[in-house]
């Protein structure tokens, strides 16, 4: 699965204010080693974890020591976004600015980040500052395309996944969405 979303805890917490009574979130949240177990069940051995946590770096590195029964796991980061970020805090880190960015990338290298995933609302600054700060770590990036990149600017400059399909054409406007 190349595009997951893994339901851990701080994602239950971000979306429970949206159910009515939904506490902390917790309820909604299945056991990590049932929830793994689930994805092998069903054929799928490897996943890409699009907005990671520390919890999911826990899966991930549970499951490569063999104290956890899961597919292999590559994690990205949580969403890189601008202000106003689209999500919660819970899973976004807010960049404003190029220094920023740089700072965020050695966050996700620090932290051991598969890949990085920058998010629609990035300022073009803070996307160069973070994408800086990854190719000093050998970091790959998978995201959506910031509206102020582009498309083409992003794959220039290493982006080497598109989250969406719809990102080809989805900042475009007039005759060139089409």
């Amino acid at each position: 699965d190349i595009h997951a979303h893994i339901l851990t805890v701080n994602w239950a917490q971000a979306f429970a204010p949206m159910v009515e009574n939904g506490g902390d979130g917790s309820v909604y949240v299945l056991p990590y080693d049932i929830m793994l177990f689930q994805l092998l069940a069903n054929g799928v051995t490897r996943v890409e974890i699009m907005a990671g946590c520390p919890d999911t770096l826990w899966m991930r590195d549970s499951v490569r020591a063999g104290t956890l029964v899961g597919p292999r796991l590559s994690v990205g980061s949580p969403l890189i976004d601008g202000a106003p970020a689209m999500h919660s805090p819970l899973m976004s880190y807010v960049v404003g600015d190029r220094a920023g960015g740089e700072r965020v990338g050695e966050l996700i290298a620090e932290m051991g980040f598969d890949f990085a995933k920058p998010y629609t609302r990035l300022p073009s600054e803070a996307y160069r500052g973070l994408m800086d700060a990854l190719d000093r770590h050998g970091i790959r990036v998978m995201g959506h395309v910031p509206q102020t990149v582009g498309i083409e600017a992003a794959v220039a400059r290493g982006q080497g996944g598109i989250a969406h399909a719809a990102e080809l054409f989805y900042h475009e406007t007039g005759p060139e969405r089409a």
